[in-house]
């Protein structure tokens, strides 16, 4: 296998194709070459030119190559450092801001067969220690050939995860720099064969991948058109109380795996929106300062009902229990029995620890609940020794909170 590149026509055929230089193409494989924005550095796959002994069996690995292109000519090709003889290092594929590549690898620390990782490619040109991208991704199976779209949505291959046969393409989009559940493409992409290396090209609808479907890999493009159907959950966030809106509640979407789906934080109007996939069950959880955290549970069908609406009513600390007040001064207070100390002291009483247990009732309540702790001490004393004296009350207090 070597590398070649072509022109596109207006009719999508590939023109003026031709391989890439002999500093590119050597006796070995070449494969998935990736490039930078500008054209000027590009990343790929390469072939050992000899074999290993690892274990039983001989075999040559696949590393990683990087060059550059020089007056018009590549040149300057380098091994990447974490690419070795004992396992193989391939398919690099560039994220949106180009500081960090990713790859697959059957490297140690891989869940079974090959496995995505990343490395970060730091400034002065060097890059970190290889990252699993964890078992969100990838399986005990083999998950192979990363891209990266503009909007930083990762695709894949795999026959791990639950697909229509031999390798499936499946994305997974990003959110707060975590990849949410894996979907599979769908049979208008996937079949019962190998299908794999998929590309968008930038700013279009347009894109590419290969497949074995017809008994050899061809490559394949297509056209990405608006899905016609949608399974989605919809609706909005309100008080429980008032049922007066309530943006800037965080709302999230889990599967019963308590694997992310999807996250966001609700607007002016508090909706919320995710895509989801028939006959399905979900978790969706609604997070907001000063609120009691609430989660619903429901599952999508497949009859002909693809909008599933949800109220989310959540209810303040305020309305949900009695020693939970809002005061003048805006903030929400514990109100609990007054808890004193011998003089010079900060030891917690026998009758102390019976009122911090009533806040620990709360706070197991309320696992998300973040709580503001203080002490004071009388006027006696200079100002340096109450500080740590207030300091030390507060500090045996909080000790009581390791549950």
């Amino acid at each position: 296998m070597d590398l070649y590149e072509a022109t596109v026509s207006k009719d999508g055929i590939l023109e003026n194709i031709k391989p890439f230089s002999e500093q590119i193409n050597t006796k070995t494989h070449e494969s998935n070459a990736v490039f930078t924005k500008d054209g000027k550095t590009m990343y790929f796959s390469r072939t050992n030119d000899k074999q290993v002994q690892v274990g039983d069996e001989k075999f040559a690995s696949v590393k990683l190559f990087k060059a550059e292109l020089v007056e018009n000519e590549w040149t300057n090709v380098l091994e990447l450092p974490f690419s070795s003889d004992q396992f193989s290092t391939q398919h690099p594929a560039l994220s949106v801001d180009e500081k960090k590549l990713y790859f697959s690898s059957d490297r140690d620390g891989s869940l079974g067969s090959f496995d995505i990782f990343y490395v970060e490619i730091l400034e002065d040109g060097t890059f970190s220690e290889p990252q699993n991208l964890g078992d969100n991704i990838n399986t005990i199976h083999r998950e192979q050939f990363p891209f990266i779209d503009e909007e930083g949505t990762l695709y894949f291959a795999s026959d791990g995860l639950q697909g229509l046969g031999g390798l499936d393409i499946f994305m997974a989009k990003v959110y707060d720099n975590v990849f949410a559940k894996p979907i599979n493409l769908g049979e208008t992409i996937n079949t019962g064969m190998d299908d794999f290396a998929y590309v968008l090209k930038p700013g279009e609808n347009l894109g590419y991948f290969a497949s074995n479907r017809k008994g050899t890999d061809n490559l394949y493009s297509f056209i990405r058109e608006e899905n016609e159907r949608r399974f989605i959950v919809e609706g909005d966030v309100r008080d429980k109380v008032t049922k007066e809106l309530l943006p800037g509640t965080t709302v999230t979407l889990f599967d019963m795996d308590d694997k992310l789906i999807g996250q966001l934080v609700v607007g002016e109007d508090a909706d919320y929106v995710f895509n989801t996939e028939p006959n399905t069950k979900y978790k969706i959880v609604a997070d907001r300062d000063f609120y009691a955290s609430k989660e619903q549970i429901f599952e999508t069908t497949d009859d002909g009902r693809v909008r599933f609406t949800i109220e989310l009513e959540i209810e303040s600390y305020d309305d949900a229990e009695e020693i939970i007040v809002t005061k003048d001064d805006g903030l929400v207070y514990i109100q609990l029995e007054n808890i004193y100390f011998d003089l010079n002291k900060w030891d917690i009483k026998e009758e102390a620890a019976r009122t911090l247990d009533v806040l620990v009732a709360i706070m197991k309540k309320y696992p998300r609940m973040v709580i503001e702790l203080g002490a004071h001490t009388d006027s006696r004393a200079s100002d340096a020794y109450n500080l740590r004296l207030s300091q030390d009350r507060a500090g045996a207090n909080s000790g009581i909170f390791s549950f």
